[in-house]
């Protein structure tokens, strides 16, 4: 028998939408009420509106369990945009991408979220109407949801599910209202001295911008810091041997002028003859104890980047030994060479404190590499897996084994720690694979679209020359 459109619709839309699941940005859906005789323990805590709606008739029923603030914003709520969102898209006007493919680490929120709206619509299947009635909904009755964040009010959802009988939606509304701010732990800041760890393999112009760098932040800023180079003699792309021991004599020249005008030992050079590795330089950099035998600081870095007085105070007062470790999130420039062209804008050092925009540079969220901790708690979770023969991995794995020893990982961006563009150098002996991702990395990490777009428009009006200038 053939069943009606709509009934066909309905199957088809339970049919394509299983293993459904809701995805969000950093915002929980659960409210937490933590009581002062057990603050290890929480409630979860949910408002419902839920709305059935057929073809025939519509009805909504209302749970309230907690009284929100009134709106309070300078914009009415109705004028702030939803996320939507269906089983493997989030679109979002307010991100830099107009459609994000769902992944990331709230999955257990978000599905805490379509669980409580799924128990909440189980609740009315008690009164047996039919065999198909009865049947429990299940996230693959997921249609699709909305979802945004009202400041100082709280967060809502609208979820859809296909219901039950003959084209029939039921919609669940969730809220959760803003909790209050509940002081847990404080640090006083202190000057204490960061010891910067940076493996280095024949860079001199780039080793003379970040020393200088080095030394403004520590003969003119005062910063107390101490600079341990582990210069490798090898690497790739290999330099004639001539070359590297010419480059050695001028780093170790430079390294002992620092000192002298700082008056005492601020920077040290360790000779490594193997191949450059970063995984071994981190082991090398955290061998030495501190003073008198006690813990050290540790920011482990690369001579490409850009530091700011601002970065270091958020090392000391991010890193906390036994506590929590510190992964900054760099921002990265992109050809300053490129963007004034193509801007008609005078030509900037990249060596110094960049604006944040989006035409300058973009956040190196997929980067681990630079991090500040204490080296107690470098050698608990490192021990001896981060010896490698080559650059790459040592960051994601040191991150993981953080993360398994249930140390707090703060991740966060910092303007003030700047990736300074270079441009990345494809080997010839890459395989076709590795030579398409490298090459893809160079135009994403040349310039913008809005710079791309306005270096064609030049070309096109014959103002702009089609070779990319170097930085």
């Amino acid at each position: 028998m053939l069943l009606p459109l709509s009934r066909r619709r309905a199957i088809q839309t339970m049919k394509y939408s299983k293993h459904i699941v809701v995805w969000l940005a950093l915002i929980t859906l659960i409210k937490i009420h933590v009581s002062s005789e057990t603050p290890h323990k929480a409630a979860l805590v949910w408002d419902y509106e839920r709305t059935t709606k057929s073809v025939v008739s519509t009805t909504t029923t209302t749970t309230t369990r907690q009284t929100t603030t009134p709106w309070a914003g300078e914009e009415a709520p109705e004028l702030i945009p939803w996320q939507l969102f269906n089983s493997r898209s989030l679109w979002d006007i307010g991100h830099q991408s107009p459609q994000q493919t769902l992944s990331g680490p709230l999955l257990y929120d978000v599905r805490s979220a379509v669980d409580a709206a799924i128990a909440r619509l189980n609740q009315g299947l008690s009164t047996p109407v039919s065999h198909e009635n009865r049947k429990p909904y299940t996230r693959a009755d997921l249609l699709d949801g909305r979802h945004r964040y009202l400041p100082g009010l709280g967060s809502e959802y609208v979820i859809n599910f296909v219901g039950r009988g003959s084209a029939r939606t039921e919609t669940v509304r969730l809220k959760r209202p803003v909790g209050q701010l509940m002081s847990t732990k404080s640090k006083s800041g202190s000057g204490e001295v960061i010891r910067l760890v940076v493996p280095y393999y024949h860079e001199p112009k780039t080793f003379g911008a970040f020393l200088a760098n080095l030394a403004h932040l520590i003969l003119e800023k005062n910063e107390p810091l101490e600079l341990l180079l582990i210069f490798y003699w090898r690497g790739s792309p290999a330099a004639e041997a001539s070359e590297v021991l010419r480059d050695r004599k001028r780093v170790g020249a430079a390294l002992d002028k620092l000192n002298h005008h700082a008056g005492r030992t601020v920077a040290r050079l360790v000779d490594e003859k193997r191949l450059f590795s970063r995984g071994h330089a981190l082991l090398r950099g955290a061998e030495q104890p501190g003073a008198n035998g006690g813990d050290v600081l540790l920011f482990f870095c690369d001579v490409d980047m850009f530091i700011s007085t601002d970065t270091l105070r958020r090392c000391r007062t991010n890193a906390i030994p036994g506590k929590s470790v510190y992964y900054p999130i760099v921002f990265s420039t992109y050809n300053p060479s490129l963007r004034a062209m193509a801007w008609d804008k005078p030509l900037e050092s990249p060596w110094k404190y960049h604006p944040v925009t989006r035409d300058v540079g973009f956040w190196r969220d997929f980067g681990y590499g630079m991090t500040c901790q204490y080296r107690s708690d470098f050698r608990r979770a490192a021990g001896k897996y981060l010896i490698s023969n080559t650059w790459g991995g040592e960051d994601v794995h040191l991150f993981k084994h953080h993360r398994r020893t249930g140390i707090e990982v703060v991740r966060a961006p910092d303007p003030g720690l700047v990736h300074v563009h270079h441009r990345a150098r494809c080997d010839i002996s890459l395989t076709p694979g590795g030579a398409g991702w490298c090459g893809g990395s160079q135009l994403l990490t040349e310039a913008s679209s809005g710079t791309w777009a306005r270096w064609v428009h030049k070309m096109q009006q014959g103002r702009m020359s089609l070779v990319v200038p170097e930085e």
